[in-house]
């Protein structure tokens, strides 16, 4: 069983174009719509942002491989995962932008730590 074919480069750098704009809408929309500092967003959300990204890869990647194997076939691939741009939207305008203006006197700050207290 081969570990990359002739469609793998082209698949790879669709599904890295599509979540690098993914990671750019969320260091640009993080710091205007809730008011997060690009320091934060940089050195917090970005880095969890992209190891769940690396590691639901790699998982589909396993689970395709391990598919291919028990049913001895050849065709089998993995799902592309990423964020979506849609819910990414949805979730920065409509989840947090809200959740942080409520929380307006103790700033974002205090909006961060009440959700990872949740």
């Amino acid at each position: 069983m081969k570990w990359f074919v002739k469609g793998d480069i082209d698949g790879f750098f669709g599904l890295f174009a599509d979540n690098l704009l993914q990671l750019l809408l969320i260091f640009t929309l993080c710091p205007l719509v809730c008011g997060f500092s690009p320091a934060f967003v940089a050195g917090t959300i970005l880095p969890g942002a992209a190891l769940s990204v690396v590691a639901g890869n790699f998982f589909y990647a396993w689970q395709a491989r391990r598919l291919a194997r028990a049913q001895g076939r050849d065709d089998v691939t993995a799902l592309p995962f990423g964020i979506n741009t849609v819910s990414l939207i949805a979730f920065i305008f409509l989840v947090m932008g809200p959740s942080i203006a409520r929380q307006a006197t103790r700033g974002w700050r205090g909006a961060w730590a009440c959700s990872r207290v949740s």
